[in-house]
């Protein structure tokens, strides 16, 4: 019992001291070769005072769990990491000396190789449930450093078989599998952080290089991101935005929909806008859309658009489909749009007039198209100016 009692106890030191390095090196973000090289001497370090703490069978011959150690240090950490570490931990073994120098030797250069090799060619095919393959890493370590100790001067070497292998077979994998979840999980979680940090940087970088005006507001309806341009947009400085209440703004209509967002609805309006903040007026499309996640809503994404050269742009877009371009008057599409599609307009009685321009070919023939483009121009004047009502335009043909 007092075997079993020295050894669990190792298995303690062990992994108390592996956790602390782990919260320590959480906060390294610079991974470089003098960040791999502090690593290799403080997980050497490590297997001294484990050494220190190790179970003495005999003057000279140490039972502990520096093997654990240094073969999950090759399976996870870089190359130069492990192989400092082992380094260091062989110096002081063989600083230790006894019968039991070259088991102990061949105990840290082995579990080194095993945890590299497996690494290389049998960590990046696993297949199985990751308990089970760290379980078999750690059997396949402890049968190597079982055979090592053949090499302590005999009959020494077979009472340490008889007396320690089995505990050692029990408890070494389990240690070996336990600490490289231990390990993984804590390597996984610095991934996701730096993932996240990732995530989050290409994240503001879109928003701030976006053309859009965009924010981003809590549950509250407190804006916490807002781009250049949202401010540049509603004319306002870009910092009086961040923490400004959205719910506070004289706008019910905006106000509603964003509370409709904060609800898990997506909203669309376009109309004029004027804004609380500068007083600017302008015409607009404001989408709001809730953020989830893991289907929870905790926010809420606005976008605002200036449709000012939009509408600018549509204007002349339907100034060119409905008006003909040289007289400036309303062409023959505008006028069947006017009297068929929007019949409802009408007042009726309706009076249409109808005229043209006689022998109006002998005016391009005898005086050029330029001249012939003049009076369709002065008698499409004329006509607007008489009559004060809506003048079509076809050909040589006017509509009254």
């Amino acid at each position: 019992m007092e075997i079993i009692w020295d050894i669990l106890t190792n298995i303690i030191v062990l992994f108390g001291l592996v956790l602390i390095f782990n919260l320590s090196n959480s906060i390294f973000k610079h991974k470089n070769i003098y960040y791999k090289i502090l690593m290799g001497i403080s997980i050497g370090l490590i297997a001294i005072i484990i050494m220190v703490n190790g179970l003495e069978t005999t003057p000279g011959v140490i039972f502990d769990t520096r093997s654990v150690l240094i073969s999950v240090t090759a399976l996870f950490f870089p190359f130069t990491t492990s192989f400092i570490a082992t380094v260091i931990a062989i110096i002081y073994r063989i600083y230790i000396g006894g019968s039991g120098v070259y088991a102990g030797i061949l105990t840290l250069s082995f579990s080194f190789l095993i945890g590299i090799l497996w690494k290389k060619y049998f960590y990046p095919r696993r297949k199985i449930n990751e308990y089970l393959f760290f379980y078999i890493f750690g059997v396949v370590v402890h049968v190597v450093m079982l055979l090592c100790q053949l090499t302590i001067p005999y009959p020494e070497n077979i009472d340490i078989l008889i007396n320690l292998g089995p505990i050692t077979l029990l408890t070494f994998p389990l240690a070996v599998m336990l600490l490289s979840k231990v390990i993984l999980n804590n390597n996984n979680r610095i991934n996701a952080q730096e993932l996240i940090k990732k995530s989050e940087i290409k994240y503001r970088t879109l928003i701030n290089n976006s053309k859009l005006g965009i924010i981003q507001f809590n549950l509250n309806g407190v804006i916490e991101i807002a781009n250049q341009a949202y401010a540049d947009i509603i004319d306002v400085d870009r910092y009086k935005l961040i923490g400004f209440n959205l719910t506070k703004l004289p706008n019910k209509v905006l106000v509603d929909s964003i509370q409709n967002t904060l609800k898990g609805n997506y909203v669309i309006l376009e109309d004029n806008y004027t804004s609380f903040l500068s007083n600017k007026t302008f015409p607009a499309r404001i989408q709001l859309s809730p953020i989830l996640v893991d289907n929870k809503i905790i926010g809420g994404i606005g976008i605002i658009e200036d449709l000012t050269n939009y509408k600018k742009m549509q204007k002349n877009i339907e100034k060119l489909q409905n008006k003909d371009i040289l007289t400036n008057i309303y062409n023959r599409a505008a006028f069947d749009k006017f009297l068929y599609t929007d019949p409802y307009k009408l007042t009726y009685p309706v009076s249409i007039v109808t005229c043209g321009i006689n022998t109006f070919r002998v005016i391009n023939t005898s005086f050029g198209y330029d001249v012939g483009n003049q009076v369709l121009i002065k008698i499409a004047s004329i006509l607007r100016n008489i009559t004060k009502e809506r003048v079509n335009f076809k050909a040589t043909k006017y509509y009254i």
